[in-house]
């Protein structure tokens, strides 16, 4: 008589390495298209988050997939404030960093904007007329081979007329997600969310308005518990 061998039970969850885990997908917003600004209901692109990697694709913008490895993304910030804001208004405040942990908090000023909606931004967005909540910041530029190979040639050239060198120069991206709670959570999980700092953003790149209050690093000397603080909260306002 024969029996039949054991079941095989899976390995526990924790036997699986985490990167292995880690799948997450973030859904772009779709172009706008016409006079009334309505979503072309195209195909609308996405950001995936898998292992130590991040992978982009949108098709208004690119011909194929760019996958970024571990460690590209030098901070990834999420913006809340409402899309149909009237006037102009930035989007990602700079904030002054005094160290490695220790920002100027932003009540007591900034250095400026990622993205205004007087001057758009130094860094380029994947379309370039929608309103940004996501800014990705890279620890160097992408190559350029990367940029031509991966990304529409009209996008590209666009970027490199207004580029001073002539180049498409990607230092990071600019993005519009459907949900900015979800990217916020995502990234957070990835471990690279965090506050836009004057470290990640050269002055050449930075924009402003009129009322901006320059930040004040005298503060963080004083008694004020609110200027020894950490990154303040992705989006606040």
């Amino acid at each position: 008589m024969s029996s039949a061998p054991p079941p095989v039970s899976p390995p526990p969850a924790s036997a699986v390495p985490a990167d292995a885990r880690r799948q997450i997908a973030i859904e772009l917003e779709s172009p706008r298209k016409g006079l009334l600004g309505r979503r072309s209901g195209g195909r609308p692109g996405h950001v995936r988050l898998h292992g130590a990697e991040i992978t982009l694709m949108h098709p208004s913008a690119m011909t194929e997939p760019l996958t970024l490895a571990g460690g590209v993304v030098t901070v990834a910030a999420v913006d809340r404030g409402a899309s149909g804001a009237a006037g102009d208004h930035g989007r990602f405040p700079i904030l002054h960093r005094m160290g490695p942990t220790q920002v100027i908090p932003r009540e007591h000023g900034i250095e400026g904007w990622l993205w205004t909606s007087r001057q758009g931004s130094g860094v380029p967005a994947l379309v370039e007329d929608d309103v940004p909540n996501l800014a990705l910041l890279f620890v160097k530029p992408l190559d350029e081979d990367v940029v031509t190979r991966h990304f529409r040639p009209e996008w590209a050239r666009a970027l490199a007329d207004r580029s001073p060198l002539g180049r498409p120069a990607v230092a990071g991206l600019l993005l519009t997600v459907r949900s900015a709670s979800t990217a916020e959570d995502a990234f957070r999980q990835f471990g690279v969310l965090g506050a836009v700092t004057d470290r990640e953003v050269p002055p050449a790149i930075r924009r402003h308005l009129p009322g901006d209050r320059p930040a004040n690093p005298v503060v963080a000397g004083g008694d004020d518990r609110r200027a020894r603080t950490s990154f303040a909260p992705p989006g606040a306002r």
